[in-house]
This record gives structure tokens, C-alpha cells and sequence, in this order.
């Protein structure tokens, strides 16, 4: 299965010390885009976050390849990141894109791509009886109060 990933959901999960669930499902290899690589692990390990130093240690086993890739056209009202993404997830012919922006899963699903975001992982790991349900509701409601803004504790209590 062909994963791409963008930022978000790489730091939300990554902030609760769940990537292996990522990693389980994509069957041990995730793709993410080079201005991706350069928001997360590059400026977070010249900065000293632990998260990054782990996303590092994922690339350096080559179980987190990073692309890089030229874009068509600028779309302003994206991130460098997610645009690259849903690029990335195009050329790829990705089975799934993962991202946690709403307006990046807006545009993804208009160009054809199967989005999913950050809880989605958590629940397809519990469905695959990686976690229980109870736990993947704990890291849901992590994530929203630790991890990414743009998931909203609203959203974890309607899923689970």
C-alpha cells in the first residue's frame, strides 16, 4: 500500500509516541514529500525536538522515504507541505493521502485521492486490533489537546 503523509499527521502521531501504528498500516513504509522532510526533521532536529530526531531515525532505516518533486502550478492558499503532498500522492498513484488540514483534504479529494487524517490511523489500528478502542480514544484525545491544531476534540467524540 502506497501511503503519503503530510506534517501533521507525522507530528500528531509522533507526539503521542504512536508512529509504529502509521508504519503498521502503510506495511513498514511511508512516503512524505521533501518540503515535509524539511518542516519536520529537519528544522525540528537543528531545533532539538525529540520528535524530529525520531522522524530522522525512520528515514535513516528507510522506513520514511522523502521525494522530492516539482510542482505544476503555486496554490496560494495551501502550505508548501500540504501542496507538495497531494502532489507527491498524485505522481505516486498513492492508495491514501494523509492529512489533517481541512482545506489540504478538501483540494486532495478533488484531484481523485483517498484523504484520511491522524484519528483515522487510530481507528483502523484498533479495527486491526493493533490498540483497543479505549486506547485509541486516549490517543485521539492527546492528540487534539497536545498535538495538531487541527484536530478538533469535537471530532474524537463523535468517532468514537
Amino acid at each position: 500500500m502506497v501511503i503519503v503523509c503530510g506534517a501533521d499527521p507525522l507530528i500528531a502521531l509522533a507526539q503521542v509516541e504512536r508512529l509504529d501504528l502509521l508504519l503498521r498500516i502503510a506495511g513498514g513504509e511511508l512516503h512524505i514529500s521533501d518540503s515535509v522532510w524539511q518542516e519536520v526533521v529537519r528544522r525540528g532536529v537543528a531545533d532539538d525536538v525529540i520528535t524530529a530526531k525520531l522522524l530522522h531515525t525512520l528515514i535513516h532505516a528507510r522506513k520514511l522515504r522523502h521525494h522530492r518533486i516539482k510542482l505544476a502550478a503555486d496554490d496560494p492558499t495551501l502550505a508548501l507541505g500540504e501542496e507538495e503532498t497531494i502532489a507527491l500522492a498524485v505522481q505516486m498513484n498513492a492508495d491514501l493521502v494523509l492529512l489533517d488540514d481541512p482545506l489540504a483534504r478538501r483540494t486532495a479529494r478533488e484531484v481523485g485521492l483517498k484523504v484520511r487524517g491522524s484519528v483515522a490511523v487510530l481507528l483502523e489500528s484498533a479495527r486491526r486490533g493493533y490498540i483497543t478502542a479505549a486506547q485509541a480514544q486516549t490517543l485521539a484525545y492527546r492528540m487534539a489537546t497536545r498535538a495538531a491544531a487541527w484536530i478538533d476534540r469535537d471530532l474524537v467524540e463523535m468517532m468514537f
